[in-house]
């Protein structure tokens, strides 16, 4: 059985981390030091985040298996999990990359999205792909997910397990 250590990251660790985070998504994360608790899960490279108003509960009678959102992926840059998406998508203001319902469909089956030249363009005024390849996902109002741009398509990181054959 692997069992998966969590620790707490220390505040020079979140510093780094929001502070890569920001320069890719064009804003100030610093605030989210104050909201979250930090945990490193050294055997699988993920960052997770637990609210300090939940600090408050009672866990007592509890039995916890896990505890926290997955946030992000520390590989070479930081990749934003899908619930990272959702954190930081509100505030970001650049490297978001808006898309068309059939461009979201494909997404949520798994598929890459292939780059047209109007999805090229956007990604050209509005990301900074140089300093980090991932984007957040955008439709309408809701933030899909995260993917990396690479050449001619933006590479899905959307686990099987929320994968789906009929969307919409």
């Amino acid at each position: 059985m692997n069992i998966s250590v969590y620790n707490v990251m220390n505040s020079r660790d979140v510093k780094h981390l929001l502070s890569q985070l920001s320069e890719a998504f064009g804003t100030d994360l610093s605030r989210f030091s104050k909201q979250y608790h930090f945990f490193y899960s050294e055997s699988k490279k993920r960052v997770y985040v637990f609210s300090r108003e939940e600090l408050e509960l009672d866990f007592s009678k509890l039995n916890i298996n896990r505890f926290g959102i997955y946030f992000a992926n520390l590989q070479k840059e930081p990749r934003l999990s899908n619930e990272g998406c959702f954190i930081v998508g509100p505030a970001a203001i650049r490297n978001v990359v808006e898309v068309n319902e059939e461009n979201a469909k494909q997404w949520f089956m798994g598929k890459d999205i292939a780059l047209d030249a109007r999805l090229e363009q956007k990604i050209k005024e509005s990301a900074n792909t140089d300093a980090n390849p991932f984007v957040i996902l955008k439709h309408g109002n809701d933030f899909i997910g995260s993917g990396r741009v690479a050449v001619g398509r933006i590479i899905n990181f959307l686990p099987k397990e929320r994968r789906t054959t009929s969307v919409f």
